[in-house]
């Protein structure tokens, strides 16, 4: 990431670990005593996370109209949510593993972008990754189809 500030090394730490936690556990039945260990640190990362968003909002970068805290929020959210299913299989629904993990990479590319974390693509190829995930919603399939050649 081109912009940081001295908050970005945790927040890049918090946002790794919160994916790590996802990829780590998602095939796993993990005992509750586990699992509310594993609970507590996602709510301790997430407290994390809210604090860098105001830490980079008070001393920057300036994002514009993503400053806003209900968006922040509602990407957090979503982030926090799926990594949660990740680890508690019996909330997931029709959510597939597979599923799961690409929502949590999703909404941590989204909520490390707000908090000016680093962030590292899981793709084989994370140019093309990044390029279709900035490309337009009619021709990301076209770009996806043809990343996957």
């Amino acid at each position: 990431m081109s912009e940081s500030n001295a908050f970005s090394k945790v927040a890049s730490d918090a946002v790794a670990r919160l994916r790590e936690l996802s990829t780590t556990f998602v095939e796993s039945e993990l005992p509750e005593e586990a699992l509310s260990c594993l609970l507590e640190e996602m709510a301790a990362l997430e407290q994390t996370l809210e604090a860098a968003f105001e830490y980079r909002k008070a001393w920057g970068p300036k994002l514009g109209p993503a400053d806003s805290g209900n968006y922040f929020r509602e990407k957090l959210n979503g982030f926090i949510n799926f990594t949660r299913l990740a680890l508690v299989p019996r909330e997931r629904g029709n959510y597939t593993a597979q599923k799961i993990i690409e929502n949590v990479d999703h909404y941590s590319y989204l909520v490390a972008k707000l908090v000016a974390a680093e962030w590292g693509s899981r793709a084989r190829k994370p140019v093309s990754d990044k390029t279709i995930r900035k490309s337009s919603f009619e021709n990301r399939d076209v770009l996806q189809r043809l990343a996957d050649r």
